[in-house]
This record gives structure tokens, C-alpha cells and sequence, in this order.
């Protein structure tokens, strides 16, 4: 009976740490698609954001304009969309099962469709595990104050 216990207690324990193990490696694959979605933007690499961006994606910029994927990737194709730099900070990133928010700071040198986007800003993304990847499915970015 008390071997029943222990095994038990361990099995218990190992699946927990098995839990938390997970949780760590899906904090680790969300950073490093942020990082890839970051370098897709420097590089106006289209091809990189159709791949991640999920079909139903919604960007928010600063200024509050709205914008699906296609109209994101457009605005990347014909130029109208520039990002010369963009720095990330303080990543915080919180997975909720099949769906996972990264916080951070942002520093970017940007135009949008001939007007100055540069500038100092809290962005808010959200992923979601959809047809077995991880996608982003949103964007918001608050310029922060100064």
C-alpha cells in the first residue's frame, strides 16, 4: 500500500514536471518566432510574415489603424511599409494552453504608407497554436508617452 502511495506521489510530481518543462519550451518557440516576425520587418520579407501571420490576423498600429495580414503583406510587397530598425525589450511571454501573449518594449525606426512610425512603444502580441504551429494572431502597439 504505501509503495501504491509513493509511486503515486512520484508519478504525480514527474507529470508535473513534465507540465512545466513544456510550458518553458513553448515560451522558448514563441521568443523565437517574435524574433523571426522582428527580422521579417527589418528585411521586408513578405514571404516570412505570410508564413507565421495566421490567416486572421489583426494588426493595430499605434495611431489605431487597423490591418488584416493581407493588407500587412501588401503594404511589405509595395514598399509603403518600412521598418529600417526595431529593438525589443523586456519580452515577457505567458502561455494559456493552445494560446500564448508576449508583453515587451519596442524601439522602432518605421514609415507606414509615407508617414513617420517611429518611436518608443508597448506592444501586446498574441499567438495561438493553430494547425499544429504557433501563429500570430494579433498585434497591438501603444506609443508609450514621453
Amino acid at each position: 500500500m504505501r509503495r501504491s502511495v509513493v509511486f503515486g506521489l512520484f508519478v504525480i510530481a514527474l507529470g508535473s514536471f513534465a507540465l512545466a518543462q513544456t510550458a518553458a519550451n513553448v515560451e522558448q518557440e514563441i521568443r523565437q518566432i517574435e524574433e523571426q516576425l522582428r527580422m521579417a520587418a527589418i528585411k521586408n520579407d513578405a514571404a516570412g510574415l505570410e508564413r507565421i501571420l495566421a490567416d486572421d490576423y489583426t494588426n493595430i498600429n499605434a495611431s489605431g489603424l487597423v490591418r488584416t495580414k493581407a493588407e500587412v503583406i501588401a503594404d511589405v510587397k509595395s514598399g509603403a511599409a518600412k521598418t529600417t530598425s526595431l529593438e525589443l525589450s523586456d519580452i515577457k511571454v505567458r502561455v494559456y494552453g493552445d494560446s500564448a501573449i508576449l508583453t515587451c518594449n519596442g524601439t522602432a525606426k518605421s514609415q507606414l504608407r509615407g508617414q513617420d512610425t517611429s518611436g518608443q512603444f508597448r506592444r501586446i502580441r498574441v499567438f495561438a497554436k493553430k494547425q499544429g504551429r504557433w501563429q500570430a494572431v494579433a498585434l497591438q502597439q501603444t506609443r508609450i508617452a514621453k
